[in-house]
């Protein structure tokens, strides 16, 4: 999991125990173990350390099967250290020991160890018997990531060798299996490698797919390891909050204390006159109303703490993922065309592409602009007058043409024309646009979203029904919350960050209007916007 300290603190437990039991093949693997984490660390000295004390305990009780461990651990522990001469060399001992007693457990895992070393030594002819070897008939019940590595290296052999063709079925192999088995840390790095080796035999269309899934999956992981980052602020945070309550708990009790004195001066003052017993009573009035009021204040700083780390949650995840992913494929597909690896039509082939993520980007960026900034100012300065609903939805339906195309949905305006509403123009626009947007995004191929009005008394009304996915009731109350606010992927895999509701609910509460859902799962969903027609709004 990428978290070595806590696997050094167990293999140091572990060490304990196998020692108060003395178990020697039980120290020997812990010895070997911690030396990996060491390696993982960058602490080369403490690992080679640990590494020579289970070797030196394997050979001295000859246990076959823990001294093949011990040697495979070693091995790769030399390999990390870019020592591959002492990694072969360990590998080879262990290979024999297996081959001499017919045992077949860690041999695969041993020949790929070795045919990486050999690979690495430029001892290539080696390499690929290694990974040749790995993948015999007779090898059977051979695990998945096995399988990849050993199609890997032959991939790598071949691309070395100069023959880029005979590596790309082996590349091809692993990726599928890394792809097929979930193995996500492996897939990125295979797709990579795929797509360098399209690139140097001159298919750029699938060089340029292969590298999009390298980049995308890079992304992901990036996002990963920043979530953990977040957790750990998240974790800071609550640790903080733990103590302010320790703080007040420790407060409540020197309180308790000072109540207890203050009341036997009570008594005491009592015999000295009622004079003194309201000086008492008045001091410890104004104690408790202090006191009070700094539980307040903590309280509404812990909140406000909470909530600011919410909202930058949200804007590292926007950051970190949705703007990285467009921008690296608008800049790969730069770099293509500059490099000469795309000709100009090829280039051209790929401008709608690259018109739909600059469109995407675009709407995002705008989204994520006025949400923030909002939210940091903790007001919006709404300028209202008499807008055309009708005029706002059809430049939206047309701004929002090609993602409705791209889906096969018909979007129908059946809104009178003109119809008119109060409105700050620039809220009410994003709000219907932001709303159309995700009626596309929730609704399948071949699909259908209607605009229609109405109104009610002094208020009117746009509806934008979509025959989508719908929601389920729970899902409902929570769409326009900060704290709990729902992020999923469209039907074609579209990708949200949440922000669009969230800032259509701000702008709509500050216009005096009003947003109604009603949706059934698997059957569509209906947003009302509802906007006065006369009153004067909120300023």
């Amino acid at each position: 999991m990428g978290n070595n300290t806590q696997a050094l603190n167990n293999f140091l437990k572990a060490l304990t125990i196998w020692e108060k039991l003395n178990d020697r093949p039980g120290i020997s693997n812990s010895l070997s173990d911690i030396a990996k984490i060491y390696v993982n660390l960058g602490n080369n000295s403490k690992a080679l350390d640990y590494l020579n004390q289970s070797i030196a305990i394997q050979e001295a009780d000859n246990d076959v099967q823990s001294i093949v461990h011990c040697y495979s651990n070693a091995a790769s522990i030399y390999g990390a250290l870019k020592n591959d001469s002492a990694a072969i060399a360990l590998c080879t001992r262990a290979i024999r020991i297996l081959d001499s007693t017919g045992q077949q457990s860690e041999l695969t895992s041993l020949l790929i160890d070795r045919g990486m070393s050999y690979f690495e030594a430029g001892a290539y002819d080696k390499a690929f018997d290694d990974f040749t070897r790995c993948l015999e008939p007779s090898k059977d019940k051979i695990a998945p990531a096995i399988i990849a590595q050993a199609h890997i290296g032959l991939g790598e052999v071949w691309m070395a060798k100069g023959n880029v063709r005979k590596s790309i079925p082996h590349l091809e192999i692993a990726y599928a299996i890394f792809h097929e088995n979930e193995m996500t840390d492996q897939t990125g790095p295979a797709a990579a490698e795929l797509g360098a080796a399209y690139e140097k035999i001159g298919d750029y269309r699938k060089a340029l797919k292969y590298m999009r899934i390298g980049t995308a999956i890079k992304d992901s992981l990036f996002n990963e390891k920043n979530t953990k980052e977040q957790q750990q602020i998240q974790f800071d945070y609550e640790l903080e909050k733990k103590q302010n309550q320790i703080e007040l708990l420790k407060r409540d009790k020197l309180i308790v204390q000072t109540s207890s004195e203050k009341q036997r001066a009570i008594l005491w003052g009592l015999l000295g006159g009622l004079g003194s017993v309201a000086v008492i009573a008045i001091q410890l009035y104004r104690g408790r109303r202090k006191e009070k009021r700094s539980k307040e204040t903590i309280t509404k700083q812990a909140e406000s703490l909470k909530e600011m780390n919410k909202f930058k949650d949200k804007i590292f995840s926007v950051l970190s993922h949705d703007l990285r992913g467009p921008i690296s494929s608008i800049s790969t597909s730069i770099d293509l065309l500059d490099e000469d690896f795309l000709s100009p039509k090829e280039f051209a082939e790929l401008r709608p592409e690259m018109k739909k993520q600059l469109g995407s980007l675009t709407f995002l960026l705008d989204n994520l602009l006025k949400w923030s900034g909002n939210y940091l100012k903790g007001v919006t300065t709404v300028k209202p007058e008499s807008i055309d609903l009708y005029r706002i939805a059809q430049q939206n339906i047309t701004l929002l043409e090609a993602p409705a195309k791209g889906k096969i949905i018909t979007v129908y305006n059946n809104i009178p024309e003109p119809f008119f509403a109060l409105g700050d123009p620039g809220h009410i626009d994003i709000i219907v646009r932001n709303l159309i947007s995700n009626a596309i995004k929730f609704t399948d191929t071949n699909g259908t979203i209607t605009l229609s009005a109405s109104t009610d008394g002094d208020t009117a009304q746009i509806h934008i029904t979509d025959s989508g996915i719908g929601m389920k009731p729970e899902h409902i109350g929570k769409l326009f919350l900060t704290s709990e606010h729902l992020s999923t992927f469209g039907t074609k895999g579209e990708a949200g960050t949440g922000l669009g509701l969230l800032l259509c609910y701000e702008f709509i509460k500050a216009n005096n209007g009003d947003i109604t859902i009603i949706s059934e799962e698997n059957k569509g969903s209906t947003f009302t916007i509802v906007l006065p027609r006369q009153q004067t709004l909120k300023q």
